[in-house]
């Protein structure tokens, strides 16, 4: 009896050397995973290229818009952007895995639990943000900038390197704000912020939300800052009926 405790002890107890170790185990194997969605995503490098480019096909510009190259290296720059991403789209559930692995090594049991709920939860929100933006919301925000220039009576010649870095940092962009709801359960469920403070401090949320997304737009456009605070408060509104739900039952 004794002797399985010292194990779990052990276990549960690490060097930093060993701890170090773990870290780079652990970031090679993420790194491995990466390359190997990577190398996926070149295979089908073509088709997700004319994937990002249907916001701007459904977008109605038409004959509004002309996309052009800009510079004789574009197609490859934008070409290597897309698999890039693409491969960290991909490979994300697998380096929130490895992420998990590494943290759990010191944890207790109750955060573990915690843990191994968030972190496919976490991966799954990740997706799911960026697959929002590409579907549902860069249309509508590509008319909007489009529509802008049309009003001005100027015709749109879109650079198609440029086009391609915008959707893809803001798909990344929404994917990291679909987190809300994981930090917000995560912060009660930890005990460093209490549940009702989320709903008590509404209104400061709110605020800081719009802040920071108007930050974190690459554009200017309202539009596209609305279509990112809309969903985050959302999500943080979910977050804290998770919270209330189950920061306050005992592990």
């Amino acid at each position: 009896m004794t002797s399985g405790l010292n194990v779990a002890e052990d276990r549960s107890v690490m060097t930093l050397g060993e701890h170090l170790e773990e870290l780079r185990k652990r970031v090679l194997l993420s790194v491995g995973g990466l390359l190997v969605a990577m190398a996926a995503a070149a295979l089908m490098g073509r088709r997700l290229v004319a994937l990002l480019m249907l916001p701007l096909s459904y977008s109605g510009a038409g004959d509004a818009v002309e996309l052009a190259s800009g510079r004789l290296d574009a197609g490859i720059s934008a070409y290597m952007r897309v698999v890039f991403y693409s491969g960290v789209l991909l490979a994300s559930p697998w380096i929130f895995w490895q992420i998990w692995l590494f943290v759990s090594a010191g944890l207790r049991d109750n955060e573990k639990r915690i843990l191994r709920l968030a972190a496919p939860l976490s991966a799954g929100l990740f997706v799911a943000g960026a697959m929002f933006f590409l579907f549902a919301a860069a249309a509508p925000a590509v008319a909007f900038l489009i529509g802008v220039n049309n009003w001005l009576g100027w015709r749109s010649i879109i650079i198609a390197h440029d086009y391609i870095a915008f959707v893809t940092s803001m798909m990344i962009i929404f994917g990291l704000a679909f987190q809300t709801p994981i930090a917000v359960l995560l912060l009660a469920k930890t005990g460093l912020v209490k549940a009702e403070s989320f709903a008590a401090h509404r209104r400061c949320v709110m605020f800081s939300i719009a802040a920071v997304c108007a930050i974190a737009t690459p554009s200017a456009s309202p539009i596209d800052m609305l279509v990112l605070a809309l969903p985050v408060w959302l999500l943080y509104e979910l977050g804290v009926l998770l919270a209330r739900q189950f920061a306050t039952r005992r592990d």
